[in-house]
Parts: C-alpha cells; sequence; structure tokens
C-alpha cells in the first residue's frame, strides 16, 4: 500500500496535496502534519522569523534526515508494482517559492519567508547531493507551484 507524508498539511498547498492523494491514488495512506492545527501563523510578525524559518527550513531538512533510513528503502514503485522498481529508492519533494531565489529577488520584502524558502532549496539541493549517493538513491526536489490562492498570498493580490 502506498503511503505519503505530507508536511505543512493543515492549509493551503500543503491541504490540498493532501486532498489530491486521497482523492486520485487508490489504498493510500497520507500522514498528514501540521504545527498548529488550531490557527494560522502570522508570517509577517517579527516573532513569525523563527517559526517560519524553523517550519519551511528547519523541519524539512529534519524529516530528509531522519526519514532517509526509511526513504532509501523505498522501491521507487510509487502508485506501481513493485517489480516495477526505478532507479531510485524514493523521492522526496519540498514545497519552495520563486520569492525563495536569490537572483530573482527584485522587489525585496517578506524577510523571514524570502529567507526561509532560500534556505530550504540549499536544504533540498544539499540531500539531493547527499541521497543521491549510493546503490538506493533518494531523488530530491524543490517545487514551485505558482501564486497560490492562499492565506498567505490573498492579501497581495491585486
Amino acid at each position: 500500500m502506498p503511503a505519503c507524508l505530507v508536511q505543512g498539511a493543515s492549509r493551503g498547498i500543503g491541504l490540498e496535496f493532501c486532498m489530491y492523494l486521497l482523492r486520485g491514488v487508490p489504498n493510500i495512506t497520507v500522514i498528514a502534519t501540521c504545527r498548529n492545527p488550531g490557527g494560522a501563523t502570522d508570517l509577517r510578525a517579527l516573532q513569525g522569523l523563527l517559526t517560519t524559518f524553523s517550519t519551511n527550513a528547519i523541519g524539512p531538512l529534519l524529516v530528509g534526515k531522519y526519514f532517509s533510513p526509511l526513504l532509501q528503502k523505498g522501491t521507487g514503485a510509487f502508485g506501481q508494482h513493485a517489480q516495477n522498481k526505478q532507479t531510485h529508492a524514493a523521492v522526496m519533494a519540498n514545497i519552495s517559492a520563486k520569492v525563495g531565489s536569490i537572483t530573482d529577488n527584485g522587489l525585496g520584502g517578506w524577510y523571514s519567508y524570502r529567507m526561509s524558502k532560500c534556505a530550504l532549496n540549499m536544504a533540498t539541493k544539499n540531500l539531493s547531493i547527499e541521497l543521491g549517493r549510493g546503490r538506493n538513491k533518494v531523488i530530491c526536489v524543490s517545487l514551485h507551484p505558482g501564486t497560490v490562492d492562499t492565506e498567505l498570498s490573498r492579501p497581495y493580490h491585486k
């Protein structure tokens, strides 16, 4: 039975990703995690800097570190029969954002969010290199889904 761990699943992209998996993948187990199921975090508050950084960068890095032994035992056959094993054991996908790009920052602002996504991109790159060694490779990627109508982006819609 396929299983998927989704971090940050209380709202926005994480929540929609859980719903998509549950609707579209037969017999899947979705493990959904979130920092605070009861409320949303104000990413613009000064205290939000550490919280945002911990959530968007440190959390996924630690998940990659501590789940890597389990990921390396995977068959790479998510949604397929195990005999169709791929050249990799598993895939770890982190949801990032274009605002985390150093070279594509023409507007400034959003310090905590930008810094956290930039750090996430570096952590994902490092995990990709380290978990790409050896026989049981784990593919690690950062995905930018584009601007999505979430609580975070809503105040900035034109």
